[in-house]
Formats: C-alpha cells, sequence, structure tokens
C-alpha cells in the first residue's frame, strides 16, 4: 500500500490551501519543518519504512528537514510535486520534470505539454441548512490599479504599451461578454501583436498579467453592480475593497471564517480564478460543500461543465447577472435545495484526479 505525503517546509499558510484535498483524501499526511512536525514525522519514518511512499513537494521546495528524515529511512518512495505557483516559477524550477507534477486545470495554458491536472471534488454537500444571512456572498481580493506591484511585467513596459493595455482592458471588458474575456488566448493574441518581436515566454508572462487584470476587473464591475443593486443583502470579504470605497470586513485568506460565511450565504459568487479559464477551483469547492449556491461568470467551459444550468447560474454580462440574480432569490427552499444538487452532480461528473 502506498502512503502519500505532503511535505511543506515551513509554509505553514499551505495547510489551510491543503485542507480541500484533506478533506477529500483524509489518507494524506503533511510533515512540515517545524519542531512537533519533525518528532511526527521521525515516529512515522521509523515505523512505516517498510512501506511504499509517495513524497509530494508544495510548488518546487525541496530542501525541507522533514524529507531528509523520510529520505534517510525510506528506499522505496517516489517523489511528485504539487504546483499552487505561476508560470515564471514553473520555468525556473530546477527539478522540473512534467511527468511528476500535478498541477489545478487553470494553470493548463502556461505550460506547453501533456499535464497531470488535479482538482478536490465534493463527495457531498454540508446536510447543515444555510441560515441564509446574507443573499449573496463575495469572498476575493480585488487589484484594478495596472501601477500595483503585482503586474511587475506590465509595469516593465514603456508607457505607450501600458496605455495600450489599460485602454484595451477597459474597452474590451465593456464591451464583450465575459465567456470571451475569460479565455486566455483573448490576451494572449493581444499581447502577440503588441510585442511582436520579443520572445514567446514573455509574451505568455506578460499575457498572464493582462488576463489577471481582465479578471480583477471583471470582479470590480460585477461587485458594483451588485452592492448597488442588492444594498445591504451582500456579503463582501477582502481588504483590497475597502480601499474602494466598499463596505468590508477582513482579509480573504481565513479559510475556516470564509466557511461560516458560506455557509450563512443563500448565493455565493464566484468571477473566475486570475490564473486560469477553468471555473472548477478550490473556491468553488469552498462554496459547494458548505452549501451555498453557485452564482458564477460564464466562461469558454460553462456549458460544458454546467449544461443546462449555465442558463441558471452562470451570467455572461452585467444586465443578465443582475437578471438572473433577481430570478435566483425567488427560489423556495425545495427548488434552492435542488439546484445545489444538481450542481455538485455536474461538477463530480468532470471525474479529474485528486492527488
Amino acid at each position: 500500500m502506498k502512503i502519500k505525503i505532503i511535505s511543506l517546509g515551513r509554509a505553514s499558510y499551505r495547510k489551510v490551501t491543503l485542507t480541500p484535498f484533506i478533506e477529500t483524501n483524509p489518507k494524506l499526511i503533511i510533515f512540515d519543518d517545524y519542531f512537533f512536525s519533525l518528532l511526527r514525522c521521525f515516529w512515522f519514518s521509523f515505523f512505516y519504512n517498510k512501506n511504499i511512499i509517495e513524497v509530494i513537494f508544495c510548488d518546487n521546495f525541496e530542501n525541507t528537514l522533514n524529507f531528509k528524515i523520510i529520505n534517510f529511512f525510506f528506499t522505496k518512495k517516489k517523489i511528485s510535486f504539487l504546483w499552487f505557483n505561476g508560470i515564471t516559477e514553473i520555468n525556473k524550477g530546477s527539478s522540473f520534470k512534467n511527468i511528476n507534477y500535478k498541477f489545478f486545470p487553470e494553470q493548463q495554458k502556461f505550460i506547453n505539454k501533456k499535464i497531470n491536472t488535479i482538482i478536490p471534488i465534493p463527495k457531498k454537500i454540508n446536510i447543515k441548512k444555510n441560515n441564509n444571512t446574507f443573499l449573496l456572498s463575495y469572498i476575493s481580493e480585488v487589484i484594478i490599479n495596472i501601477e500595483d506591484s503585482s503586474y511587475k511585467k506590465i509595469n516593465e513596459q514603456n508607457a505607450k504599451v501600458k496605455k495600450k493595455i489599460e485602454n484595451f482592458v477597459w474597452t474590451e471588458l465593456n464591451k464583450n461578454r465575459f465567456e470571451k474575456i475569460s479565455n486566455f488566448d483573448f490576451s494572449y493574441n493581444f499581447v502577440s501583436k503588441l510585442i511582436y518581436n520579443d520572445s514567446n515566454y514573455n509574451k505568455l508572462i506578460l499575457s498572464n498579467e493582462v488576463y489577471k487584470l481582465f479578471k480583477h476587473r471583471m470582479r470590480y464591475v460585477a461587485v458594483s453592480r451588485l452592492n448597488k443593486n442588492l444594498k445591504d443583502r451582500m456579503c463582501l470579504i477582502g481588504e483590497t475593497w475597502d480601499k474602494l470605497g466598499f463596505k468590508t470586513f477582513r482579509n480573504n485568506y481565513d479559510y475556516y471564517n470564509n466557511r461560516e460565511i458560506y455557509a450563512n450565504s443563500t448565493f455565493s459568487l464566484d468571477c473566475g480564478s486570475t490564473s486560469g479559464e477553468y471555473p472548477i477551483y478550490l473556491r468553488l469547492y469552498e462554496i459547494i460543500i458548505n452549501s451555498s449556491c453557485l452564482f458564477q461568470s460564464k466562461t469558454s467551459f460553462s456549458n460544458k461543465i454546467f449544461g443546462k444550468l449555465s442558463k441558471t447560474i452562470c451570467f455572461s454580462d452585467l444586465d443578465e447577472m443582475i437578471y438572473k440574480i433577481n430570478l435566483l432569490k425567488n427560489f423556495d427552499d425545495k427548488k434552492l435545495s435542488k439546484l445545489k444538487k444538481e450542481i455538485l452532480v455536474k461538477i463530480k461528473a468532470q471525474n479529474f484526479k485528486s492527488i
């Protein structure tokens, strides 16, 4: 029997990120480089050294004390990597062997190879009935300022190129439907023409940031309209919203309190990951498992994943968003429960392997 171990180094915050995987893979063992974890790792290695194990590193962090302990005791082991980070760090990975890496589906566009994609699929919905404190919640940060340090590659461009990016993002966001701009190729094609004589790698990095800027601004315009229409019936989590004049509570990195918000929300807004196109990822897991009903911006994958349900829970523009949330808020408990179960069935049907 193979035992799977997650090696975290000192990145204890990864325990929060990994919670969905622990819930869908209860036999996973996590070790970090802190004192008591090292003791656990030592005793584990001493008693289970006859077993075949798979050591899964988060990102590319191999130099951990726990792994040195495991490496000493175990002769039969497989090394794998679970990648959370972006394209720049993937390409700098010293031991990148594609077959041993596991990625989220939203990272597929950034790697021109066949990759192993994983996603945690909830086994069931939390049966606890929602308190319905909020009609709609949204938990996410937002960075719409092109000058922000997170847009490093954009800010390396000259003023003329930056101005073209600025105009492109706002213009296309207002002109096009969300499923079109949620396609990474939409950003890449623009960047390829903008810096046509640059390397493909630099085009990829820049288009990744332009895509991220698109997704952040999509969040902003969606929340602005919803906040205006729903007034006090919306709960917004993310400290960056406060700087833009929205009423908010805290940052979005408190996983356990986030689950309480979802469990007390009838619907939860999702505008997709800023790092990829695929609309099933960790935030969606948190929404579904805590029995909040998904309300999602439409992507190029929506119809394929949700089928006819996409007409109910997905929106392509701001007017459609308001129209559909007004329809959804009139669902009674029975109809809403049926809808949530149907969404779960559609997500499970994707058949992605987990860790």
